[in-house]
């Protein structure tokens, strides 16, 4: 994870870059979010109401993570990220 931050921080690439055109956004289940993010984020895995992953369009792999949490007792129920991650 460290190395893959690093890296990132200094614009170099570990893997080929998925380009926007080439992925799609797709609800996941909380398995998968939970081993994607346990792999690639420092803090592991958080629960929340709904997870998101972008999946590159060929090959179906997971670019990235998203968990959103609902929050209620405000006037409207809103949505907070509780945890991102990409590889």
């Amino acid at each position: 994870m460290i190395k893959n931050f690093l890296t990132a921080r200094l614009n170099e690439s570990l893997d080929n870059n998925s380009f926007s055109l080439s992925t799609k956004v797709v609800k996941i289940d909380k398995a998968e979010a939970e081993e994607f993010l346990t792999h690639n984020h420092i803090q592991g895995f958080s629960p929340g109401s709904y997870y998101l992953g972008l999946k590159n369009a060929s090959d179906q792999s997971l670019i990235s993570v998203m968990v959103l949490l609902t929050e209620k007792g405000t006037k409207r129920n809103t949505l907070r990220i509780v945890r991102y991650a990409s590889r």
